[in-house]
């Protein structure tokens, strides 16, 4: 079955070389899981190092790391919640390693229902991410940490446009805590 991936285009851009190169090796599985696999980790895994050097990945660490990526604020109880399905969907990578993108998608979900509620707009107000993080940076809520033409904004809205508005690549976990971490200081600063 082709994808993006295969498109000519998508064959020189640098957005997609990690998961061309994984692609290449064999690590991208295309089937689910069988049910008696189901508690044992995703091979893919024991391609990352954690620590100093080069220490395998392990459920211990794996589950260290996302703990450490608790909200430290007062946001209110939903945004809680949407943040805890995303590190409850991280944690659940260790067995199933596509749901690491989807926990960055759903840290992004987090960002902008925090944002939404900070401007006490309702959940279901259809203003962009990019709209949030713009007025909150005009509040004074956020700061602006970016030199134009980059934005706070801008930025936030690129990553979310990445990974909700469909795309074949998947997130390494570098890329998935950095990502998560970005939208949690974010919070955070919304709801000190």
């Amino acid at each position: 079955m082709a994808t993006a991936l295969d498109a000519p285009d998508a064959e020189h851009s640098p957005v997609h070389s990690l998961t061309r190169a994984a692609k290449e090796i064999g690590l991208i599985v295309r089937m689910l899981k069988p049910l008696l696999e189901m508690t044992i980790p995703d091979t893919r895994w024991r391609h990352f190092g954690c620590g100093d050097g080069f220490q395998s990945m392990n459920l211990e660490t794996h589950y260290t790391d996302i703990k450490g990526l608790a909200l430290a604020g007062s946001a209110p109880a939903d945004v809680n919640t949407v943040w805890d399905r995303t590190r409850n969907t991280y944690l659940l990578g260790w067995y199933c390693y596509d749901l690491v993108s989807v926990a960055v998608s759903q840290a992004l979900m987090a960002l902008e229902l925090a944002g939404k509620i900070r401007l006490g707009l309702s959940a279901n107000a259809h203003d962009g991410l990019y709209r949030i993080i713009e007025s909150l940076v005009s509040r004074g809520v956020l700061k602006e940490c970016y030199r134009p033409p980059v934005t706070l904004a801008k930025t936030a809205a690129e990553i979310r446009n990445h990974w909700q508005h469909g795309t074949a690549d998947f997130a390494d976990p570098n890329l998935a805590q950095t990502a998560m971490r970005f939208c949690k200081d974010l919070i955070d600063a919304m709801y000190p």
